[in-house]
């Protein structure tokens, strides 16, 4: 009876304004009585008494019908006629009557015989449909609500109903300095919610409030991927293991100052290994000569655009791969001028392994090296975005007649200043060659160098390099440095073909991959690893991959493709750890900067300074300090206007690195301790 109180306290005369034509026939009918009954009127009316009664009963099946339409039909029409009779025939009157003083009446219409009683326990006729449109069971048995905290493997719904059922999904703080519960959570197995996002219901479980917070669910990332029936599942481990057992695959990325001589070092050397065919450096050498620039047809075997060739520069990180007796390397030459400073970020946070060009002529080293100058610049972001070995080439000897006397003068301010800035001096390799001879590329035959040096050639320090620790156990993550439309296997023309290098774990064909943050979901359908197609990779592969399901325009370089069931952490609000470089001017509260974290960079700002720390120690040497000045160490609080994928350095290193810049310098390098919000 709810719905009778609720017609209670309605104004009827809201219902009555669409009944005009109800009151203007009965006022008719009086006005028709009236000059019937009134015998001096001097209007006279001819009366027809068959159309006055089709009236009547016109009118009375009208307050019928209104009566109807507000008790339902349950009661009979005969009945409901029996009441306004004897209310005068006014509906309002009658409705009040019925719903007040009597009990409901069944009407033919509304006896159903049989009917058997319905349980909750069952799917309603609205999940029916919803489970026929979208190919989910939902399955619901029992539904305690005696006990909040309780789980239930039984609960397999569409995402849609999960409020209903009483999972809710809450902003989590990951953060291993934020409380027991944090630490918790970083040391578990299963990876929180990131909120107002679907999540397989499969993967979501309740969990206890008192360990959680009320509301929180987790989801268990113990589980494998999704992948297609289609595609050949493989062990990663077992292939991994043969893999293992032929040559390891390293990135290298090329640094230094402008027109040190990198491409043209790294072209030649891929001359020399045969990685580029005669005829081709042929035809640059005579599209080199057309414009007097001959000297740049080695260069031009990684400088492939037309800008870059008729600026003499690199301007992008060019990519390119060769062999070494124990290594597979993928080469990232990447651009030295001052300008692209952004680019190299881009391709370094890829690297495993760093080689530093530097040229010996006298002043030129110098310019690089002083202050403002990209070698010592880049030494300095290569170490802090993870690189821990380096190979130097001291470059254009033939220049100088090999004078053993300035490669000494340069090894040695070098190499304390790479000390300084954290690399290890067992882990520092220096080799003087000519990149555009080719001496001591592949192989060492001037006498006036072999008089001197009887250490390495480059290929040789090349492949003395050791591969690093890979995270495979780890969730799947990829950074998307470059993306096309289209695919590279046939009958795939409608898919997003993306590159880069792979973070943490594994991925294999038929896997589905979760793109952020911007939270669609694609199936991987070709891998490529060095242009040759695979069925697999792993952390460290520079791999590219073709996806369907996505959408391009939603993509862009700094994406980060995930595992489903354990996405990346998406925040625009985040407290770090960082080292300022040599800067001039302070960094303080509100100070304007750019963060560039592996393909991505946003803009942003400084919102605390937390504290100064020991460089030695880590120990707080002072709180809340008003400036940052230059090689200090300090924890601040960072915000950034559009969220960013980002994880703390305890949970993956690579995603946990980032560097700052403001204006066309790089003012410090960090590491992400805390996420302080989710997006």
């Amino acid at each position: 009876m709810s719905r009778h109180r609720n017609i209670r306290n309605m104004d009827l005369n809201d219902f009555y304004d669409d009944e005009d034509d109800y009151y203007e026939d009965d006022d008719d009918a009086e006005a028709i009585d009236d000059d019937q009954n009134d015998t001096d009127s001097e209007c006279h009316v001819a009366y027809d008494p068959s159309a006055h009664k089709a009236s009547v009963n016109a009118n009375i099946q009208k307050e019928i019908s209104i009566v109807s339409q507000f008790v339902g039909p349950s009661y009979s029409e005969a009945y409901i006629k029996t009441i306004l009779a004897s209310n005068g025939n006014n509906p309002e009157q009658s409705i009040n009557y019925i719903l007040n003083h009597q009990k409901p009446e069944p009407s033919a219409s509304s006896v159903i015989t049989n009917k058997p009683t319905f349980t909750f326990n069952k799917p309603s006729p609205d999940d029916i449909v919803k489970q026929a449109r979208s190919k989910k069971s939902v399955k619901v048995d029992k539904l305690s609500t005696a006990d909040s905290g309780s789980t239930s493997d039984d609960v397999n719904v569409v995402v849609s109903d999960m409020e209903a059922l009483g999972f809710k999904q809450v902003k989590t703080p990951l953060a291993p300095q934020m409380g027991a519960r944090n630490k918790a959570l970083l040391t578990s197995t299963e990876t929180p919610v990131i909120p107002g996002k679907s999540v397989p219901p499969s993967k979501m479980v309740r969990v206890q409030s008192s360990d959680n917070g009320p509301g929180m669910v987790r989801v268990q990332s113990n589980s494998s991927v999704k992948s297609s029936p289609k595609f050949k599942r493989v062990n990663i481990k077992e292939e991994l293991a043969k893999r293992s057992a032929q040559k390891d695959h390293l990135n290298l990325i090329v640094v230094g100052h402008v027109d040190a001589g990198k491409s043209t070092m790294m072209g030649h050397l891929l001359v020399l290994l045969g990685e580029v065919s005669e005829r081709t450096i042929k035809k640059y050498e005579r599209e080199a000569e057309k414009i007097r620039k001959k000297s740049f047809a080695f260069a031009w075997v990684l400088d492939e655009t037309e800008d870059e060739r008729s600026r003499g520069v690199t301007i992008d990180v060019a990519v390119s791969k060769f062999e070494t007796p124990n290594h597979s390397f993928t080469l990232l030459d990447a651009p030295g001028h001052k300008d692209f400073i952004p680019n190299m970020i881009s391709g370094a946070s890829q690297a495993d392994v760093a080689l530093l060009v530097v040229d010996s002529i006298q002043g030129e080293f110098e310019a690089g090296f002083d202050n403002g100058g990209q070698t010592r610049e880049h030494a300095i972001l290569i170490r802090s975005l993870g690189v821990s070995q380096i190979i130097v080439a001291i470059n254009k000897l033939d220049a100088i007649d090999w004078s053993m006397v300035r490669f000494e003068q340069i090894q040695a301010q070098l190499q304390t200043f790479l000390v300084q800035v954290g690399f290890k001096k067992q882990r520092i390799v220096f080799i003087p060659c000519s990149g555009f001879s080719g001496e001591n590329l592949k192989e060492r035959q001037v006498d006036g160098l072999c008089r001197w040096y009887s250490g390495p050639t480059l290929i040789e320090a090349l492949d003395a390099l050791e591969a690093p620790p890979r995270s495979i156990e780890r969730p799947f993550r990829i950074s998307v440095q470059d993306l096309f439309k289209g695919a590279m296997a046939a009958g795939t023309s409608g898919d997003v073909t993306v590159s880069g290098r792979i973070e943490s774990g594994s991925v294999q064909l038929g896997d589905t991959m979760m793109a952020m943050p911007i939270f669609e979901t694609g199936q991987v359908r070709a891998i490529e690893i060095g242009g040759e197609g695979v069925s697999w990779a792993v952390a460290g592969d520079q791999v590219s991959m073709s996806l369907g399901g996505l959408d391009i325009q939603q993509l862009s370089t700094g994406s980060i493709l995930c595992d489903p069931s354990a996405p990346v952490s998406i925040t625009s609000h985040f407290r770090a750890q960082i080292v300022t470089f040599d800067i001039n001017i302070p960094l303080t509260i509100g100070i304007p900067i750019v963060v560039h974290h592996l393909g991505r960079s946003e803009a942003g700002y400084i919102e605390r300074l937390v504290s100064l720390l020991n460089k030695s120690t880590g120990a707080v040497v002072k709180k809340n300090p008003r400036a940052l000045g230059q090689s200090v160490t300090a924890v601040v609080e960072i915000r950034t206007q559009r969220p960013m994928c980002l994880e703390t350095f305890q949970t993956t290193k690579e995603l946990g690195r980032f560097m700052l810049r403001n204006g066309s310098t790089t003012v410090a390098a960090g590491i992400v301790t805390d996420i302080l919000s989710f997006e």
